[in-house]
């Protein structure tokens, strides 16, 4: 197949990889946590001054260890989701501390619009899960990770996102089970929940984030290792350099994975960005961010990793022409790159806002997406040159029993993306696809309705989380 974006070849990969292990051979990567330090040395790994230094051998046993597929669990069965192999799975965005709310004002993100947003993920296909949304500004900052699983629990059958290490245990009450055979399932291909890992550029891992590791992998739950690389700031400026730098930090952290939980499922981190020298400000929604992620995501395949990225990324700081074509091109070129797991819509300036509105436009953006890289199939039905025979010249389709049996499936119907003639768009009030997604996103919060959990079952949860001082939080809640 003809393609002008050319990907990098074997011989430009096997480059990075070997400028990764030079790098974890005689600079080492840096590790704050004592525990971890010890976890190394207990494994005959050098140590020295917080460093710690890897040999080819090491690093080829855990990349042999790690897992190329698994499925996260749900509580509706029918939801899991599997990652590996050509999957894709897409989640909402993480960590924005504002929202531009349905009234469309900016304000501080709050723990009701943490809840809406379960409700329009919890019905809206296109979104197979979530990893956070947005930072609740009205809760304790401590806990509100913890929190925001609980809130899952009450709200949504997709796979769990668990953000914290205090969730674990409320993974283990939620599907009444044990750490230990959480484990023991994820390391047969069946994790509990999917939570994400930031290494520090340049080549660190702090005490907190090897602790979610550690704990994370032993519990069964997947981890991304997602180091944010921002050429010219905290990677090299060069694309180049910032992808072994990136493969580096992941190599790292992925050993210390396989040290604790031989087979842990972990997932390659596909995540970059470059410096507006400008403002000295990270800019995601640039194109160098696109072609670093396609050359993370074939990292991942030339390891047989499971990968992860940001998706729908934009600059903007509104939802304008600007937020729509950088998000497009974003899951465009990502899932054409093979990125398996997408995490990112309902985003908008530089990773900082919510809009409700953006995360169903995305939703439709998704949907096409999925659409364009359906394959094609020429089975002799399909090719219908029997039809075009019948029909003839100067013929018409219209009415043929072969449309009829396939337009419903072979057109997307776009929901909110306008296709209306002009004169009809202007006779039915100019209606435009934002203010489509405002109207739909209203209907489907008035109409929400919850499905209770099983009594004893919420009162083990809200037992756990009272436990570590959220019984106020979740009073009177769900």
């Amino acid at each position: 197949m003809y393609d002008r974006f050319r990907a990098m070849q074997k011989e430009d990969l096997d480059i990075i990889h070997a400028g990764s292990l030079e790098i974890l051979e005689h600079s080492g990567m840096w590790f704050q946590s004592s525990d971890t330090l010890e976890i190394f040395k207990k494994h005959g790994f050098r140590v020295n001054d917080g460093r710690v230094y890897f040999t080819q051998a090491q690093i080829d046993s855990a990349l042999k260890q790690t897992r190329a597929e698994f499925d996260v669990i749900a509580p509706d069965t029918a939801k899991r989701v599997h990652i590996g192999g050509d999957s894709m799975a897409y989640s909402t965005s993480s960590s924005a501390t504002r929202i531009l709310d349905l009234d469309g004002k900016v304000r501080p993100a709050s723990s009701i619009d943490y809840e809406d947003a379960l409700k329009l993920i919890e019905s809206t296909d296109a979104i197979d899960f979530l990893f956070e949304y947005v930072v609740p500004q009205d809760l304790p900052q401590k806990t509100h990770l913890l929190w925001n699983l609980f809130a899952q629990m009450h709200i949504v059958s997709k796979p769990f996102s668990c953000q914290t290490v205090d969730g674990i245990g409320l993974l283990a009450e939620y599907y009444d089970t044990g750490i230990e055979q959480m484990r023991d399932s994820a390391l047969n291909g069946l994790a509990y929940g999917i939570t994400f890992v930031n290494p520090i550029s340049p080549l660190g891992l702090s005490t907190e984030e090897s602790k979610k590791l550690t704990l994370c992998c032993q519990a069964g739950i997947a981890v991304a290792i997602s180091p944010m690389v921002i050429c010219g700031m905290t990677a090299p400026c060069t694309l180049e350099g910032a992808l072994v730098q990136n493969n580096t930090e992941i190599l790292g952290a992925l050993v210390l994975s396989q040290l604790v939980a031989p087979g842990a499922p972990v997932l390659y981190g596909c995540l970059g960005a470059i410096t507006n020298m400008r403002n000295m400000l990270a800019t995601v929604g640039a194109a160098e961010s696109r072609i670093f992620e396609h050359g993370a995501a074939q990292m991942a395949r030339y390891y047989n990793i499971p990968s992860r990225s940001i998706a729908g990324m934009t600059d903007s700081n509104d939802i304008d022409y600007q937020t729509g074509a950088e998000a497009m091109m974003h899951y465009i070129q990502l899932a054409r790159s093979g990125v398996n797991v997408m995490t990112g819509p309902g985003g908008f300036a530089n990773w900082t806002m919510a809009s409700f509105e953006k995360l169903l436009l995305d939703s439709e953006s998704v949907a096409y997406v999925k659409r364009l890289l359906r394959p094609l199939d020429f089975s002799l039905e399909r090719a219908a040159a029997d039809v075009i025979n019948t029909v003839g010249p100067r013929g018409s389709y219209i009415l043929e029993e072969h449309t009829l049996e396939h337009f419903r499936n072979e057109f997307y119907i776009a929901d909110m993306f306008d296709r209306k003639p002009y004169d009809t768009f202007v006779s039915e009030g100019m209606e435009t696809s934002r203010q489509k997604a405002n109207k739909k996103a209203r209907e489907i919060l008035e109409g929400f309705q919850l499905k209770p959990l099983e009594k004893s079952l919420d009162k083990r949860l809200r037992a756990y989380c009272e436990c570590f001082g959220l019984g106020d939080c979740i009073k009177n809640r769900f």
